[in-house]
């Protein structure tokens, strides 16, 4: 996944070439969602580490937090 997010621009380029655009164009949208998710999942538990003044810099509540942090990967 990590070269797919450094070049965009090669990877689903050179899928299309071998596999087909319908194909490759599933394969580059599940990927896409994939991380999609690991970044959802990251950043929450990045917002869940946050100590109370950091919160208030940001402008959340704890109840903020806990809303955020206690969803699951794929809700937005």
């Amino acid at each position: 996944m990590g070269a797919i997010s450094k070049c965009p621009e090669i990877e689903p380029r050179l899928a299309i070439g071998v596999l087909g655009s319908t194909v490759a164009e599933r394969i580059v949208g599940v990927l896409d969602l994939l991380q999609t998710w690991q970044e959802r999942v990251s950043q929450r538990r990045r917002l869940a580490a946050l100590d109370d003044r950091m919160r208030r810099d940001i402008g959340v509540s704890m109840a903020d937090v806990e809303r955020e942090a206690g969803k699951w990967f794929w809700q937005r």
